[in-house]
């Protein structure tokens, strides 16, 4: 890695390290390992100014996260992920501040409540048999395929009810074509900064078509289908605001956006929960000691030590390692600085979570620490805090709850790991796990494949 200084070039912000254009590109590229870094030289708040764009304030104290994001939130407002701006548009809740924003918030939260939990459990746990059961028994699938296929199929069917197989299927290759697009276009190595306002290539201008034509015909369907189903689409079609009723595009919008921000995560969040249970047998053993064949999909989620255990991977390997970007608006102080406006500032959510003053031992996958305890909101933040904190967090942690469960009590399903070291990749926001671990399905008369297996049911399986 080059070198870094301690920049004084903004007088007030915290002490941290100078980069010039092509060592900031570089960074990105093992972003977290570069972050640990600046962490430990600097202390737990700290500026990065790189070449070409406006400094950077990561916070790792959970008390100065408490001051600026909470006590400071009026002097913030939120940036949205550039990468899916494209995509949303700046019209998605997630570029939105103030009072718009806290209107919209409302508005899709009313929408993503369950009418009937035990119903939207049930829902999960069969589409999650079902993805379970698609996987061709002895051939290896990259596991985040596997999981992003579970949680796609999750957020659809909340957002629109059960469609035709027909439509269900374009409008997740058109959300795919359309993702697969915007990651490329970021991982491109001579890719410009997002704030350049560089072009996108035409296949993401033609999957982004196809599926905002395929969103609008449906909902133009629904507006006519006297037997709604109760999903969110539903919801949004009889909620008005203070202009009426929301327009066909309005709820496209709104789709679009719980569609994009409703799967990634999630999926990599159930990856890496998989990942951990085979690499921690003694943690199996105890999960599968409490979840009994007999429990429903909605008793799963009363489930203390299942949940510990989910707690535990939205710790040890945060998804969505930094929160929600907002830039300064009205100049403050805080924990002794002075932020100006134009300023950027993140949530450093993995460096706050691998705090040894909080979590003891924090480097070990440790279930039994959310047994019994109670984290504060600025200590432990996987759905990040204040009034960006992630809409959908109620749903993604029951989807996660109840995925965990349900293939950890299947015996057919093995996870297979590279030898050496795993090293998680940037998509965007999200930190996932990389495509040479598998998971495959074996048939029931039939062993397994011949490998070093240290786990029964997720049987951790290593490539000789």
């Amino acid at each position: 890695m080059t070198s870094t200084s301690a920049c004084g070039a903004h007088r007030g912000l915290p002490p941290g390290p100078s980069l010039n254009a092509d060592t900031w590109k570089a960074s990105e590229r093992d972003l977290m390992e570069h972050l640990r870094e600046f962490c430990r030289t600097y202390g737990p708040v700290f500026t990065v100014h790189a070449e070409g764009r406006r400094p950077r304030v990561y916070v790792a104290d959970p008390q100065a996260i408490q001051d600026i994001f909470v006590r400071h939130q009026e002097d913030l407002e939120g940036l949205g992920p550039s990468m899916f701006k494209a995509l949303v548009t700046d019209r998605s809740v997630a570029y939105l501040n103030g009072h718009v924003h806290r209107k919209t918030r409302h508005l899709l939260g009313h929408a993503l409540e369950a009418h009937d939990p035990s119903l939207r459990a049930r829902t999960i746990a069969r589409i999650v048999a079902d993805e379970s059961d698609r996987l061709e028994p002895g051939v290896e699938n990259p596991l985040e395929h596997f999981t992003n296929r579970v949680t796609r199929g999750v957020i659809l069917e909340i957002t629109f009810g059960r469609l035709s197989s027909d439509i269900h299927l374009r409008v997740l290759d058109s959300l795919d074509r359309a993702m697969t697009s915007l990651h490329e276009q970021q991982n491109t190595p001579s890719a410009s900064c997002p704030e350049s306002g560089e072009r996108l290539p035409a296949s993401f201008s033609a999957a982004l078509a196809d599926l905002d034509r395929i969103l609008l015909l449906e909902i133009v369907r629904r507006r006519t289908d006297e037997t709604r189903q109760d999903c969110v689409v539903s919801r949004l079609l009889s909620s008005s605001t203070a202009t009426g009723k929301l327009t066909d595009q309005d709820i496209a919008l709104h789709v679009k956006t719980l569609l994009v921000s409703g799967h990634e995560t999630t999926s990599a969040a159930l990856a890496w929960a998989l990942l951990h249970l085979s690499l921690n047998p003694v943690v199996l053993d105890a999960l599968r000691q409490e979840i009994t064949a007999e429990l429903a999909p909605e008793d799963l989620l009363r489930l203390p030590y299942l949940n510990a255990v989910c707690l535990e991977v939205l710790r040890h390997s945060a998804p969505v390692p930094n929160g929600g970007a907002r830039e300064v608006v009205r100049e403050f102080h805080a924990q002794g600085y002075l932020f100006p406006p134009g300023t950027e500032i993140v949530p450093a959510i993995h460096l706050t979570h691998q705090r040894e003053q909080t979590f003891a031992n924090a480097c070990a996958f440790a279930p039994k620490r959310f047994q019994g305890v109670r984290y504060g909101h600025s200590e432990f933040l996987p759905f990040g805090i204040g009034p960006r904190h992630c809409l959908g967090a109620t749903l993604a942690l029951q989807e996660l709850r109840i995925a965990v469960a349900e293939i950890t009590r299947r015996a057919d399903l093995h996870v297979v790991l590279p030898r050496g070291e795993i090293m998680p990749i940037s998509m965007g926001p999200t930190q996932r796990l990389p495509k040479d671990i598998a998971i495959y399905r074996s048939q029931p008369s039939t062993i397994a494949p011949r490998r070093r297996t240290t786990a029964l049911n997720i049987g951790s399986q290593v490539h000789e």
